[in-house]
């Protein structure tokens, strides 16, 4: 039996934006005589959905998940795009899942953040107990500077 696996891909590079890819297996025998019947290994296709932006001219799935995954949108913006561009009523519970979705996707960006704030204080903190205080403006200013202070203290 074939199994497929579907990924999302929300922020896909310029390039990819607004398509779907399928990637299937295909045998290539390097030496001998090994060949097998492709019904005995062409089972697994991997498929890419790559989202645009929810504002994008997407058709189709891609602009229903591309709304449905926004975290830009509110739900009440979700609900009107799904009702007058697909002619999906949305029911009580709909509604609700939509406004859950929408709630979750805030808590991922707080916790996020949250993580951001205590890895950079770690840090700060690290080289203030190291007499480092000069290497603070350029922590604060260059992100490639940052991320090299992090390694060397072992917090990524």
């Amino acid at each position: 039996q074939n199994v497929y696996s579907i990924w999302i891909c929300i922020h896909p590079p310029a390039c990819k934006k607004n398509s779907i890819n399928i990637y299937s297996f295909k045998e290539e025998c390097l030496f001998g005589n090994g060949a097998e019947k492709e019904e005995n290994y062409d089972l697994l296709s991997v498929i890419m959905i790559y989202l645009g932006n929810e504002n994008d001219s997407a058709i189709g799935v891609i602009r229903l998940l591309s709304v449905l995954l926004s975290a830009k949108m509110s739900a009440g913006e979700k609900e009107k795009i799904l009702e007058t561009e697909f002619g999906i009523a949305m029911t009580t519970t709909m509604r609700k899942e939509a406004e859950e979705m929408c709630d979750y996707s805030k808590y991922v960006e707080e916790r996020g953040m949250e993580k951001g704030e205590a890895l950079l204080a770690s840090l700060l903190e690290k080289l203030y107990d190291d007499g480092r205080e000069e290497d603070v403006p350029v922590v604060l200013r260059d992100k490639m500077k940052r991320k090299k202070y992090y390694q060397e203290y072992g917090l990524l």
